[in-house]
């Protein structure tokens, strides 16, 4: 599995306007309100209403800007380059599909979509791995929209870094719920939480 470079915060957007704001930070830590300034640079128009979605936003890409040092996996592979909206993806499917689990489950679920982004038989890109028909209970029951939480983001991040607790896994299912007689034949490789990894 490759490691991913994940945005940084220079990179956010602002949420309300959907442009590139400049923004000023006086210290390291995770503002409660952002201070934009002007075009000109003259005035800072401080904003003291607190956007949840941008406070996740800055925290993941805090989380991410500490993960950034590192462009290697654990096998030395160098770190492809991914989008905020594919993180946010990642993290999607990871809290639709476990968010019952603990970490390592959860960053096993990521791992079996980075595993798939890299065998010939699934699509090449995040979005079209999740999104290929039948392939997560997530998409199919609509939990794909749920808002992630940090959890998930963790899970994610750990995911991109280069982490798999499945060792190559491809798939995976819960074997109290899984009905399809085809998952449960495929060679199992490991069991973490409710789910059964396999390739």
């Amino acid at each position: 599995m490759f490691g991913y470079q994940i945005p940084a915060l220079g990179q956010l957007v602002d949420l309300r306007t959907k442009s590139s704001p400049k923004i000023v930070q006086s210290t390291g830590e995770i503002p409660l309100y952002n201070i934009y300034m002007s075009d000109a640079g003259d005035s800072t128009i401080p904003e003291k209403e607190v956007i949840s979605e941008n406070i996740k936003a800055i925290q993941v890409a805090e989380t991410a800007r500490k993960l950034e040092e590192t462009t290697k996996n654990s096998r030395g592979e160098t770190g492809k380059v991914i989008s905020q909206e594919e993180l946010d993806l990642l993290a999607r499917v990871i809290y639709a599909e476990a968010r019952g689990e603990g970490i390592e489950g959860q960053v096993a679920v990521g791992a079996v979509v980075l595993n798939r982004l890299e065998d010939h038989e699934f699509p090449k890109t995040i979005k079209d791995v999740i999104f290929q028909k039948g392939a997560f209970t997530a998409v199919v029951d609509k939990q794909i929209h749920l808002l992630p939480n940090e959890l998930a983001y963790q899970a994610a991040q750990e995911a991109l870094a280069g982490k798999d607790p499945t060792g190559g896994a491809l798939y995976y299912y819960n074997p109290q719920t899984a009905k399809d007689r085809w998952i449960k034949s495929r060679p199992v490789v490991k069991r973490i939480g409710n789910h059964t990894f396999s390739i």
